[in-house]
């Protein structure tokens, strides 16, 4: 991510440069093919870690379901439970997992947080 900051930062003092008239429109174009190598070999880097995500989540048998305010344990599993070990008062109502509301996508950041660097520099 470093180089892509990098190349953001140097595309930006370019076109300072060239609207300044400190350097040609060639040179300009330069810093613009620099800079989308590294973007372009950052996002296929980030693509492959993601393939390489779902590979491992099919190889350990994949099928993993989120319970948006489900149960953490069902009730028959409690009930198999509570029998066996005194888990106090912990049994007596269901746990439940967290829902999760409309969060952004990956791609949404992603693009959010490029925008954000093309202006404003090294953010």
């Amino acid at each position: 991510m470093s180089s892509v900051n990098a190349s953001i930062r140097a595309f930006n003092i370019s076109m300072t440069q060239y609207e300044n008239g400190q350097i040609g429109f060639e040179r300009l174009l330069n810093s613009v093919e620099k800079m989308t190598r590294s973007e372009d070999s950052y996002a296929q880097i980030k693509g492959n870690v993601a393939n390489q995500v779902v590979a491992l989540y099919k190889s350990l048998g994949g099928g993993w379901q989120i319970n948006n305010g489900k149960a953490f344990i069902s009730d028959s599993n409690r009930e198999l439970m509570r029998p066996r070990t005194d888990w106090g008062d912990v049994l007596d109502e269901p746990q439940l997992l967290p829902v999760l509301g409309n969060r952004p996508t990956v791609a949404d950041i992603q693009q959010t947080s490029s925008q954000l660097s093309i202006k404003g520099g090294n953010e």
